[in-house]
């Protein structure tokens, strides 16, 4: 079998056009992937006033606003002084609740502060009972004293009576 030159010529054709086909699909560039964007939202205080030394339970929310996981250490500070940290780790796209517990025996109002997120709590002074105790000393004269003062009086009037019939 021989090939003509015009079989070759149509080989060639169809073996240009499949590579220009290959060659011409456009390539569409992928997005990097975006890093973790985390920040801490939704600062809780509950409850805001408490008794000395009750529990009050400070929580935020950690979000992710990123395209890849994400952990930060996420710190409470109450009134200045630094109370505690927790790490966390957040998928991308969501959030984590952060909770931390304290109490306070001092009344006074303490200021919180959870990654730039600011708050504040009260410790109300303890309910002071007045309870009147009656007293131990007799101050008064009493159901003897009353009894004595009418008798004397009786002796009186009988006195004065028997004075007057006699004159």
């Amino acid at each position: 079998m021989k090939k003509t030159s015009k079989g070759r010529a149509l080989g060639l054709s169809l073996l240009v056009a499949m590579f220009l086909a290959l060659s011409v699909t456009p390539v569409v560039a992928q997005e990097p992937v975006r890093p973790a964007d985390l920040g801490v939202a939704y600062l809780n205080i509950d409850p805001a006033q408490v008794l000395p030394n009750q529990e009050v339970i400070i929580s935020a929310n950690v979000c992710n606003r990123g395209g890849e996981v994400g952990a930060m250490t996420v710190s409470l500070i109450v009134s200045g002084e630094f109370v505690e940290s927790q790490a966390v780790s957040v998928s991308p796209g969501a959030c984590r609740e952060v909770s931390f517990t304290v109490s306070r025996l001092v009344p006074g109002t303490y200021q919180v502060n959870v990654e730039g997120m600011t708050g504040q709590f009260s410790v109300l002074a303890s309910p002071t009972y007045i309870r009147e105790v009656p007293s131990q000393v007799d101050t008064g004269i009493g159901t003897v004293g009353i009894i004595a003062i009418i008798a004397v009086v009786i002796v009186l009037i009988a006195a004065l009576v028997m004075i007057f019939r006699t004159s």
